[in-house]
């Protein structure tokens, strides 16, 4: 499955796409704090220190922001994921 698909289906089968999803629908959220959700709530074995090269990866790409001492999903990554879907939409 193509990457970019994974990050839409409903239980993700990438670290990134879970990082994603969990930060999706709550927010703000440490390394730590990921890294166990991953492994409890979806299932995921990963190390912490490839949740951290994730975040920062996600970071680099603006996907993800600090807020605080933790992380969220950028507002403008965001607008632009909402647009690219209206524009499906239509």
């Amino acid at each position: 499955m193509d990457e970019n698909l994974s990050l839409l289906t409903k239980r993700p089968v990438t670290v990134k796409g879970a990082i994603i999803q969990k930060l999706a629908r709550q927010w703000p959220l440490s390394i730590k704090q990921l890294h166990t959700s991953l492994m409890r709530e979806f299932g995921i074995a990963v190390t912490y220190q490839a949740v951290h090269k994730t975040i920062n990866s996600l970071e680099e790409d603006q996907i993800v922001s600090r807020y605080g001492s933790g992380y969220h999903l950028n507002n403008n990554w965001i607008q632009n994921i909402t647009q690219l879907s209206n524009q499906i939409l239509h």
